[in-house]
């Protein structure tokens, strides 16, 4: 049906520098190419917490998975994301490829990162370079905060993927890399599905898609 999560970090880690643009773009071309039409959901560079890398230079945090990690720190290190994002938006071109932004927790950061994609897009079309003006932006619910703020991130996405690998420890208040608490840290409460109706009767009037 499609491929719903591409990690494109697997490309950044293990190396002692960034995969240059070109690089990026020739993998997801691919990705695009033989998945026939089938959408590919290209999830933005996502480190920090449990990924770290070599570069850039993230500082050690005593709980990085509440700290700086994924779209937080793509304000400090533009280069590394604007070179993804003019991969993923010239990949475009071939394919039905959707792009999707990790780590959002307010309305202001999905805005910063949609209006980085927009202007991408223009610099790539004034350099005569093809790619699907309509590609779709989304966000990855893995915050909380995110499930009951739907209606506004409407505006400025176009569909939401459910992400419990995050989404459940966030909710339960642990680390899910915390041996002492392993009740918790794999948990499934049924309380927490309480989000899954709440952020669908909150998309569907938006037309979006979670």
């Amino acid at each position: 049906e499609g491929v719903g999560l591409f990690r494109t970090e697997m490309m950044f880690t293990g190396r002692a520098s960034a995969p240059a643009e070109d690089e990026q773009f020739e993998v997801y071309k691919g990705a695009a190419a033989v998945m026939r039409g089938r959408p590919v959901i290209i999830r933005a560079l996502d480190v920090g917490g449990d990924k770290p890398l070599p570069y850039p230079n993230l500082p050690r945090e005593e709980n990085p998975f509440l700290g700086y990690r994924g779209l937080r720190i793509y304000q400090e290190h533009a280069e590394l994301i604007t070179s993804q994002l003019r991969a993923v938006v010239r990949a475009s071109a071939y394919g039905k490829v959707w792009l999707m932004e990790p780590m959002v927790s307010t309305v202001g950061e999905a805005r910063w990162f949609r209006q980085r994609v927009i202007d991408v897009q223009a610099a790539l079309e004034a350099e005569g370079v093809d790619s699907d003006p309509a590609m779709p932006v989304g966000i990855m619910l893995e915050v909380p905060a995110v499930a009951l703020a739907i209606d506004q991130l409407s505006h400025v996405a176009d569909f939401f993927s459910i992400g419990t690998n995050d989404l459940c420890p966030y909710f339960m208040a642990v680390d899910r890399g915390r041996r002492q608490v392993p009740g918790l840290s794999h948990a499934r409460p049924p309380v927490l599905l309480t989000l899954w109706p709440i952020a669908v009767s909150s998309a569907d009037p938006c037309g979006r898609r979670v």
